[in-house]
């Protein structure tokens, strides 16, 4: 975390799994291990110390009890438990400041245990049943105690995905909260782009995220965000740099802001090297996205990026390179 604060980014998504740390009481009643939500505090401490902005999910729990497709009692029980570890992880993290944000899960979709199968895109039942998981994520944090009262939430789209529906079922609900006066919520979505830059491939989900989210005065993260070919070598840093030149300066004409994932899987950039320590696989693809995630206070995760005209000249890592003209695209 140091080295991603390090390289410039002041905002840092920390997913979490809390499936194998929760115990059930067998009376209906689940507790979070102790244990677990103090390593989890003290990763958030790490952001802390860096003064960065962080986000805490339920990240991998759906793959286990956190189940859209169950129905009747069983799912009462799962909504239940839900309510009982976000109360948890909320009373945990009370008196946190602004910095900290909360996101109620990851890529909720209907999946089928027994053929592996995913249903990404949804339909009213089970965008009705987001809904619900939404309400009652923002109920038990908002009465939690502390500074959760006002804390920054990330409400998600069914699957993260960006299709209308999905989106305009998300942006209903938080106007609906807006209305009442809180406006402490951040509409969110997972994109992908591949890494060919021509702008009209983009335009109808750029526009999207615009008229239901920014126009309506409401923030909007691109929460996920990268190329899944930076495993390979199949581009160069050169190229990799530019796309995060690119599509970030798409982000912040459309006043989005989007966040880099980095597994060490498909979407790696850092590493450990020989003598174990931390190393950037594409160092300019670093420098250009780290200026343009370059904001200090809140409207940094709210609204947009900046990129100036510095960033077609940029040195990382004790490298010079110079980004393409068409780099530029979308950059007001």
């Amino acid at each position: 975390i140091d080295e991603v604060a390090n390289a410039g980014f002041n905002a840092i998504r920390i997913p979490v799994t809390w499936r194998n740390f929760i115990v059930d009481n067998g009376n209906g009643t689940y507790t979070i291990r102790q244990e677990w939500l103090d390593r989890v505090k003290e990763v958030v401490g790490y952001a802390q110390n860096n003064d960065m902005y962080i986000i805490v999910n339920m990240h991998h729990d759906d793959k286990d009890w956190l189940d859209i497709t169950k129905t009747g009692d069983e799912w009462d029980a799962i909504v239940e438990k839900y309510r009982q570890i976000w109360n948890q992880i909320a009373t945990e993290f009370k008196d946190y400041d602004e910095k900290l944000l909360f996101e109620p899960f990851n890529e909720i979709r209907a999946q089928d245990k027994v053929t592996g199968s995913h249903n990404w895109t949804g339909n009213t039942t089970y965008w009705n049943l987001l809904d619900e998981m939404h309400s009652v994520f923002y109920e038990t944090v908002r009465n939690s105690g502390g500074n959760n009262g006002k804390r920054y939430l990330v409400i998600q789209s069914f699957g993260g995905m960006r299709d209308g529906s999905q989106l305009y079922h998300i942006a209903e609900w938080i106007k609906e909260r807006y209305a009442k006066g809180d406006d402490h919520l951040i509409g969110s979505m997972h994109w992908y782009p591949g890494m060919t830059t021509y702008r009209p491939y983009y335009d109808a989900i750029l526009n999207r995220c615009k008229t239901m989210f920014v126009d309506e005065g409401i923030p909007m993260l691109i929460g996920e965000t990268g190329v899944e070919s930076f495993k390979s070598d199949a581009y160069s840093d050169e190229n990799k740099a530019n796309w995060g030149a690119t599509v970030f300066g798409w982000f912040e004409e459309m006043g989005l802001k989007g966040i880099i994932w980095d597994d060490h899987g498909n979407f790696c950039n850092t590493y450990y090297d020989e003598n174990g320590e931390i190393a950037r696989r594409y160092p300019l693809y670093v420098a250009a996205i780290a200026e343009a995630t370059a904001k200090d206070d809140i409207d940094s995760i709210k609204y947009g990026v900046y990129i100036d005209s510095s960033l077609k000249n940029k040195v990382a890592d004790g490298k010079t390179y110079t980004l393409p003209a068409s780099s530029q695209a979308g950059f007001v």
